[in-house]
């Protein structure tokens, strides 16, 4: 798989897209370092063997990253105006901003937002000033930049006056989109870099849907952001041409989850994969790497031999709660299967195995179906906070190949 530098503006549904992504890597080419702060803690050794940064970096960034000509880098713009919009009620409401920000006092309104000096950088052409090549950022700068990134936008804000730089920054990129042609960007990335075109749920990660803004409000945001706004019209113009004809051209990757040339295979949740509705990895206190289902239907794509006969083994960390075994089942491609209970050395964990014939098939869509999905939140009072619904944790699946006699 293709390196990959993400430069994820916050509120264009980076995170979902970051998550989509991380599906096509193993977990130690991922580098899950989200901000500047945690960035500054990398090794060169630890760069060299990433294949996947992504983060809410400048475009700076890449004076940071050994070898950088050979990452394709990619990055998604939203309407000024509603990310604007966005950024505002996401730190008003979430949990993850210190409760003594200046944003969570009740008093504190958009207009606030627009004009207090911690937060009115993230309403004033942020898209620009993220995406504009500077001179490498000195010691100094960078120090602010971890520590009061608000008094380095502010700084670099009185120097940037048109969009030029930024322009000839994105015109190197691989891909380029914007949020509200997400789907468009999906299939421009799948084409492009060899990813597998799936859908991006907007469940993981919880927006803003609306909200009644002042029309004095809206037009502040329009004043602050022209940079912005030219810089959004001219990706939109740029991607216009990408045609449904252009991507249905693109050649599907190669499913990592594959026993059409192999006897077996065992996939852990630390390694890629195809499928949908599954959390980042996880690891949990026996040190077993997991993933949490977070819708009742979630799935597997598993690349198969035809006219073979398939065992699966699926071993299954916990479900959140108990109670959730009830109703549980899994399918292959619309048909449910006969699950056998397995005792196996492997602790607590559950484990069920089932056959497939696999016919004319080249692919099985597993898909697991949970009744009811809960969070923490609802079993545990030790975590209030944790409001992600979840089903069960998958751990492994192992894949066994048996080919029938010939007559």
């Amino acid at each position: 798989m293709k390196k990959i530098l993400f430069i994820h503006i916050p509120k264009t549904a980076g995170t979902s897209l970051s998550e989509w992504i991380k599906r096509h890597y193993n977990f130690n080419e991922v580098m899950y370092t989200p901000t500047w702060e945690k960035f500054q803690y990398s090794t060169i050794r630890d760069l060299r063997s990433k294949r996947f940064i992504q983060g809410h970096f400048t475009a700076n960034i890449i004076d940071y990253i050994p070898d950088s000509k050979n990452f394709h880098k990619i990055t998604l713009l939203r309407n000024p105006i509603d990310r604007v919009i966005s950024n505002f009620y996401h730190l008003k409401l979430t949990p993850d901003i210190p409760h003594d920000h200046p944003v969570k006092a009740k008093s504190f309104t958009i207009y606030d937002f627009l004009e207090h000096p911690v937060t009115n950088y993230l309403a004033s052409n942020y898209q620009t000033l993220s995406l504009t090549k500077r001179n490498k950022i000195n010691p100094a700068e960078f120090d602010m930049l971890i520590n009061a990134p608000f008094s380095y936008y502010n700084k670099i804000k009185k120097q940037i006056h048109t969009i030029d730089k930024a322009v000839d920054f994105i015109n190197s990129f691989s891909v380029i989109g914007v949020y509200e042609k997400l789907d468009l960007f999906v299939k421009m990335l799948s084409k492009e870099l060899g990813f597998f075109d799936q859908i991006i749920s907007g469940e993981y990660r919880a927006t803003i849907k609306s909200k009644i803004i002042p029309e004095d409000a809206i037009k502040k945001i329009e004043e602050k952001n022209q940079l912005d706004i030219e810089l959004y019209n001219y990706v939109l113009k740029k991607i216009e041409n990408f045609t449904e004809k252009k991507i249905a051209s693109y050649k599907k990757s190669t499913n990592p989850i594959s026993v059409k040339d192999n006897d077996s295979f065992i996939w852990t949740a630390n390694m890629a994969f195809w499928g949908n509705f599954w959390t980042d990895v996880n690891l949990s206190d026996n040190q077993n790497y997991h993933r949490w289902s977070y819708t009742n239907t979630s799935n597997f794509i598993i690349e198969v031999e035809k006219n073979t006969v398939v065992t699966l083994i699926f071993t299954i960390e916990r479900f959140l709660d108990p109670s959730q075994i009830d109703g549980f089942c899994i399918s292959c491609n619309g048909k449910n299967l006969d699950l056998k209970r397995l005792i196996l050395p492997s602790g607590n964990k559950i484990n069920f195995l089932t056959t497939v014939y696999t016919g004319e098939l080249e692919e099985l869509n597993i898909k697991f179906d949970t009744e009811k999905t809960l969070s923490f939140a609802n079993v545990d009072s030790n975590n209030p906070n944790d409001t992600l619904k979840r089903g069960f944790s998958i751990n492994q699946i192992s894949i066994y190949k048996y080919r029938l006699p010939s007559n």
